[in-house]
């Protein structure tokens, strides 16, 4: 992928991140910036997709802000993830951005379970030069959800495993399995 494709969807995020109602911003800003890391595995469920593109994918993208812990009544928020991988023959960015719902299952204060589901519009760059393929990189859209479940620990790390289900694009099914973890330093 392109290193000007990758700051287009981070500009996207951050633009959707600067969106957020003002009360929400105040009470981000009486506390100092947490930063971390947030890295992924993700396994294309589709056998087309896991033999042109690899079996396993990497997420990889930097958390800002602590990992709330999910409130038991649920709460509705922004949801953005980059997931990609690249061989010689062919690469893939896909980007899930929506809308996430996320429910508490306990009010513990130092762990917490929590599941969830998510709409997505997901914007894909991708190209196979496989000789039955021959696609050329460029962006393409798609629409999907997820599912899934996972834990928060105080307001530094969280572990959380995820199945995405997306439409065709351009015959390829990115439908798949993440299971993924941050933190906050």
């Amino acid at each position: 992928m392109h290193l000007k494709n990758l700051f287009t969807l981070s500009a996207l995020g951050l633009a959707a991140l600067a969106a957020l109602p003002a009360h929400a911003q105040e009470k981000k800003a009486s506390k100092h910036l947490l930063l971390g890391p947030q890295l992924g595995f993700y396994t294309p469920a589709s056998r087309l997709a896991r033999d042109r593109f690899g079996g396993s994918w990497t997420n990889i993208g930097l958390g800002i802000g602590d990992v709330a812990a999910p409130k038991a009544k649920g709460e509705v928020n922004f949801d953005l993830n980059f997931i990609s991988s690249r061989s010689k023959e062919a690469e893939v960015l896909l980007a899930p951005i929506g809308l996430v719902y996320r429910r508490g299952v306990s009010d513990s204060k130092s762990t917490r379970p929590y599941f969830g589901a998510s709409v997505n519009l997901l914007v894909t760059n991708f190209r196979s030069s496989f000789l039955l393929d021959n696609i050329p990189s460029g962006w393409r859209t798609g629409t999907g959800g997820s599912v899934f479940g996972g834990v928060s620990i105080g307001n530094r790390f969280y572990v959380e495993g995820r199945y995405y289900a997306f439409s065709k694009v351009r015959n390829f099914d990115f439908s798949g399995m993440n299971l993924g973890l941050g933190w906050r330093l």
